[in-house]
């Protein structure tokens, strides 16, 4: 598993690099891009989910997402 944690919604790994261009070329398109985190707490920490959402385009009416999770460690957060 490689540094950047993102990955497509198939679960393959994208490099964050490659999610740029994808995006750039999606706006092109005259695409819309939603951007999105959210947190659940856990026992033993916090998980964060972020989500990087193309919606429609001028060559596509179906969507394409990207996420990454990233799990913080309970004694990072005081009580």
């Amino acid at each position: 598993m490689s540094s950047s944690n993102w990955f497509t919604g198939s679960g393959a790994e994208i490099d964050i690099k490659a999610i740029m261009t994808i995006i750039e070329n999606h706006i092109i398109e005259k695409g819309r891009v939603f951007i999105g985190t959210d947190s659940m707490l856990k026992s033993d920490g916090c998980v964060f989910a972020t989500a990087i959402c193309l919606h429609g385009n001028k060559t596509s009416e179906s969507g394409r997402y990207f996420f990454k999770r990233k799990r913080h460690k309970k004694s990072s957060y005081k009580d």
